[in-house]
């Protein structure tokens, strides 16, 4: 058994090698970091470079600090270049990719101040005001996410797929605006079937005492995502399964 994972590993490793010579533009510090590293360097560019190419979300948020890490030192040579045309051009267009990149890498601090930059050039920019509120989201500044996803809903209500609208829907939330949050958030379903919007009002709902239609909304979202696309379902399992806790947490209080 330990001999086939040795050599699946040792596969996998020349697998990732192949992809850097033939995928990657800087593959000069990837192929550094795979030969020092090896199957662990394999499976850091794996989740790095190949799934976000291939149209797939790598792992993301403070669960996973040394990818960042890495990611910050794999793209150095991106920051240095973003940074510099940032600070030379300056139009908003520059500052947002600094942004982004910023943020990419996990340093939302940093990327809020040049998404910030970016909208003193162009306030109605909206993938600056995209990264404004989802990097200040990040930080838990949600006052300061409130005012440019309000904006961005104003110049570009479907930006992102929707995205905007549920974050918009999450900032109320935080800031304890609850009816206000409701509001938006049954508006919004009117348009995107977005689960975890389902998820956020059924439990609002509950909170304000409307326990049924919290469960049928619970049910449904179970219903749509389970009925869905396997890539689907496969995306959004951890939210059916909170959403069946939550329905079984209900029927013993309800028993109670």
């Amino acid at each position: 058994m330990l001999p086939g994972l040795g050599i699946l590993g040792t596969l996998f490793w020349i697998w990732m090698l192949y992809d850097c010579v033939q995928n990657e533009p800087d593959r000069s510090t990837w192929l550094w970091l795979l030969i020092i590293l090896n199957l662990p360097g394999s499976i850091v560019y794996f989740l790095a470079r190949v799934l976000p190419r291939l149209g797939v979300s790598a792992p993301r948020g403070p669960d996973l600090p040394a990818l960042k890490g890495i990611g910050r030192w794999t793209r150095r040579q991106e920051l240095w270049n973003a940074e510099s045309a940032a600070k030379s051009v300056g139009t908003a267009h520059h500052w947002t990719v600094y942004g982004t990149l910023l943020q990419d890498v996990g340093q939302a601090d940093k990327a809020f101040e040049s998404f910030s930059k970016a909208l003193e050039k162009d306030p109605a920019y909206s993938d600056a005001l995209w990264g404004a509120g989802s990097s200040a989201m990040e930080l838990g500044r949600y006052e300061e996410a409130r005012a440019p996803l309000e904006k961005l809903l104003e110049v570009a209500p479907a930006h992102k797929y929707g995205k905007a609208s549920l974050e918009y829907g999450r900032t109320l939330i935080q800031l304890g605006e609850r009816d206000a949050a409701r509001a938006h958030l049954e508006k919004h379903l009117q348009r995107w079937s977005h689960p975890e919007a389902m998820l956020l009002l059924a439990a609002l709902l509950k909170q304000q005492g409307e326990t049924q239609p919290a469960r049928e909304l619970l049910e449904k979202m179970i219903r749509d995502v389970r009925g869905g696309p396997h890539y689907h379902y496969r995306n959004h399992k951890p939210l059916v399964r909170q959403a069946e806790r939550l329905l079984r947490t209900w029927s013993v209080e309800g028993q109670a």
